[in-house]
């Protein structure tokens, strides 16, 4: 059983926030830069301000964790160090990161300062858990999709902190295995832009009513969860938000500063039945909702594995709370009757029977079970027992400011004075850890007007805007000593101003920039050997691979691999396929690969797999990169592990991380890169000398995700879906939803296949010899114009002219 509290863990878009999180009780708050943070567009903090901030946490014993949870482009990985030297200087606890270059980096040059993997990692078992481990990370942010039960197994099994997101939005996909925003709009969440394409309406099929917000989840609430998560062993509580205002995160930190105070006293009991009452969940999380909740609360994935009740597929913003219903519409006003309060200055929202929307401010109050009648434009729209929702409650904003911002963090500080005649006046300051003393001038004999202690201890006292309190005074003094008390109080000044440079001195370091990393490195391309390019051809279904078995010496492509998608064969069907290929041509490797996502319920799949006589594996995740090197072949036989580009290499740190790491040399080069970009790339990672492949046809896959959107929109009849499913978004984007029935997940994919066979030159003479093909849902006629190298009639690029930002 766990004994001792987690962490409260809350968000801060801006220093003021930040002291605001600490003043409602938050333990730690992690912020962002002005670069390489999963929030672009939060205000984050400048150099100075974090300085600043990393100083106000150490004087009050709270910690600060940075995020660098993007993925960094080679050449802003050569920017890193100089990024972290201050705040690093200043004494930063931990930095939150996705980028396996930019782990490798802190670990080398900044051991001293604890690395945190992000949620964007995409950690999903013990597997992962421990390969992270072995690279210097010492807290790990699992993915949020896992149950309980996996994120106890992860904290049992590798002995690492374990940090959970418990509030705020949840993402329609596995955290870092999105490329949504970034293929449809060139905004990549992977590097903290994401435009939020989940959070629009769709329709499904070309079905051009209802469309709705298929892929926007409501907002996870895990306070009914906290007593299981703290007996489980989670070192920290995570508060989602960065982008929020100031009441989200103080209430969401007293929320749950409040409810594990009062679980603390049930920490040994057997039985905490009624620690829900006294804890007041059901009075908070109605608090929360009236600040901000989407589509109502979930407890996310801690109980369950999908359903369409963590989905908010009518609103994607805030939905407010509902307050009542309209009972009469007279002239210029309408009236309501409330079921909850109604406050001057609240903001409400009409919703009509026709799906109108109509905003109006409270001019008046009224208590729940009244009526109250309220002036307004466009109430031609409205209709009786039309529902009532307020979107912003004044007086409850209004409350939580005022009250936090009487929660001023003070040190406890003990001073002691001497004042003796014809000796300097010594004043001491101190607290438990650190004290300071000042001398100033001589104090005299009194003529009229002796020093007293009752006057010198009320001076002492008013501390100002210092982050002292005073707890106690102690004298050393004459009855009869004069001394100038403009001279005292600038002499009291002095000693609380030493010391508060002295607390914080106190985890000050130093560091000495490495040459390995320094900015703007050079790399100068070496001259490339044309050969002929080789193809792998990957396919999700038996069909599919008889059709290319059929079509091999037709084909006017050097295929020199087959792929075999794992989660598209049963184990007895691989099998087969696996002798199919090397009875019709023994020469062409086969690759198994495998799943989008990782759970730890796929091992036996993955070490079934691994048993046949295959060639090699396509690893999608750091989860099952690890997996497989764990995994051995009964016979020790070797067979190729390529990185796919959801194990992400953006840069040649990377490489050169999972090459000492993992003994890993093939990889796929980002999706995310345009060609300036891949230029740059690999001319600059040819010193580690990897073999790249690039996909250069398939449906881009855009989302992994735990939902399913066949049962949330009851297309799915288990493992037997009536038809696919298309979505479609007002711009014309469509996606393709692929049902993995066997785990219960699904893959999207644009539906539109992205297609570079006209750009084949320009990336041969960059040196790619690997090009790949995914067929996805294909059909025969489509596969075998691929096969013959024809340009499909419809088609995009992806980002291979435009990029990223």
């Amino acid at each position: 059983m766990n004994n001792y509290l987690p962490e409260i863990l809350a968000p801060a878009g801006s220093y003021e926030i930040m002291v605001q999180a600490f003043q409602a009780g938050a333990d730690a708050v992690y912020l962002g830069g002005q670069a390489f943070g999963a929030r672009a567009f939060a205000s984050n903090l400048t150099e100075q301000e974090l300085v600043r901030a990393i100083e106000y946490a150490q004087l009050h014993h709270k910690r600060i964790y940075l995020t660098v949870n993007t993925l960094l482009k080679d050449e802003e990985i050569d920017r890193l160090s100089v990024f972290l030297k201050a705040p690093y200087e200043a004494g930063l606890d931990g930095v939150i990161v996705q980028d396996l270059g930019v782990a490798g980096i802190i670990h080398e040059e900044f051991p001293d300062m604890e690395l945190h993997a992000s949620t964007q990692m995409t950690i999903t078992s013990e597997s992962g858990a421990k390969a992270l481990k072995e690279l210097g990370v010492v807290r790990v942010v699992p993915a949020r999709e896992l149950s309980i039960q996996e994120i106890q197994t992860i904290k049992q099994k590798t002995g690492l902190e374990v940090e959970v997101f418990v509030h705020g939005a949840l993402c329609y996909s596995y955290s870092g295995q999105c490329l949504l925003s970034s293929m449809i709009g060139g905004r990549s969440g992977n590097r903290g832009r994401c435009a939020q394409p989940c959070r629009q309406l769709y329709t499904i099929n070309g079905i051009s009513t209802p469309a709705k917000y298929y892929l926007s989840p409501s907002d996870l609430c895990g306070l009914e969860a906290i007593p299981e998560l703290i007996r489980i062993g989670v070192d920290s509580f995570k508060i989602e938000g960065r982008m929020k205002n100031a009441e989200y995160v103080i209430s969401a930190v007293r929320a749950y500063r409040e409810a594990v105070d009062v679980y603390e006293a049930y920490m040994n009991k057997a039985d905490f039945s009624d620690w829900k009452k006294k804890a007041a969940i059901g009075q908070k999380k109605d608090e929360l909702a009236d600040i901000f909740n989407r589509g109502g609360f979930t407890d996310g994935y801690f109980h369950q594995n999908n359903s369409s009740s963590m989905m908010s597929m009518e609103r994607n913003n805030h939905n407010g709370v509902y307050i009542g219903s309209v009972t009469g519409i007279h002239g210029g006003t309408v009236q309501i009757d409330l079921t909850k309060e109604l406050n001057t200055g609240d903001i409400i929202e009409i919703r009509t029977a026709g799906g109108d929307i109509i905003e109006l401010t409270a001019s008046s109050k009224g208590q729940a079970g009244s009526s109250v009648t309220i002036n307004g434009k466009e109430l031609k729209k409205i209709r009786i027992r039309d529902a009532v929702y307020r979107t912003k409650n004044h007086r409850l904003c209004k409350e939580i400011l005022e009250r936090n911002k009487s929660n001023i963090l003070k040190e406890n500080i003990h001073i002691s004075v001497m004042c003796k005649k014809d000796l300097p006046v010594k004043i001491e300051v101190g607290t438990e850890s650190a004290s300071v003393s000042v001398a100033g001038g001589i104090a005299t004999q009194a003529i009229s007007q002796p020093l007293t202690q009752e006057g010198l201890n009320e001076k002492l006292r008013k501390t100002g805007d210092t982050p002292f309190q005073v707890s106690s005074v102690s004298f050393q003094m004459d009855s009869d000593c004069f001394f100038s008390m403009k001279e005292f109080n600038q002499l009291r000044h002095q000693a609380m101003m030493q010391l508060e440079q002295t607390l914080i001195s106190k985890n000050k370091r130093s560091f000495t920039q490495r040459d390995s990393y320094i900015p703007e490195k050079t790399i100068h391309p070496q001259a490339v050997t044309q050969t002929q390019p080789g193809y792998a051809v990957y396919v999700s279904s038996r069909e599919q691979l008889e059709i290319i078995l059929k079509s091999l010496r037709k084909s006017i492509l050097n295929i020199t691999q087959l792929g075999l998608e794992l989660t598209g064969f049963s184990g007895d069907e691989l099998s087969d396929c696996v002798k199919l290929i090397h009875e019709r041509d023994n020469s062409i490797q086969i690759i198994v690969a495998l799943p989008h996502i990782y759970r730890s319920k796929m091992y036996q799949d993955i070490a079934d797999a691994i048993s046949l006589p295959i060639d090699g594996v396509l690893v999608r995740t750091i989860d099952e990169l690890a997996v497989v090197s764990e995994i051995r072949s009964p016979d020790e036989r070797a067979y190729e592990i390529i990185a796919d580009a959801g194990v992400y290499t953006y840069n040649r740190k990377a490489i050169d991380v999972l090459q000492d790491w993992m003994n890993l040399h093939h990889y796929t080069l980002p999706a995310e890169y345009d060609i300036s970009a891949l230029t740059s790339f690999v001319h600059r990672a040819q010193e580690n000398a990897p073999v790249f492949d690039y996909v250069i046809y398939g449906k881009q896959m855009v989302m992994v995700t735990a939902q399913c959107t066949y049962q949330n929109t009851n297309h799915c009849t288990k493992n037997n879906t009536s038809e696919d499913i298309i979505l479609k978004n007002r711009f014309g984007d469509e996606i393709f939803v692929e049902h993995i029935c066997r785990h219960c997940y699904n893959v999207l994919y644009l539906n539109t296949p992205t297609c570079l066979f006209e750009h084949e030159q320009e990336l041969t003479n960059l040196g790619i010899r690997n090009y790949r093909i995914h067929f996805t849902n294909e059909k025969e006629m489509e596969i075998k114009k691929i096969l013959s190298k024809q340009t499909p009639i419809k088609y995009v690029k992806g980002r291979f002219e435009k990029g990223i930002e």
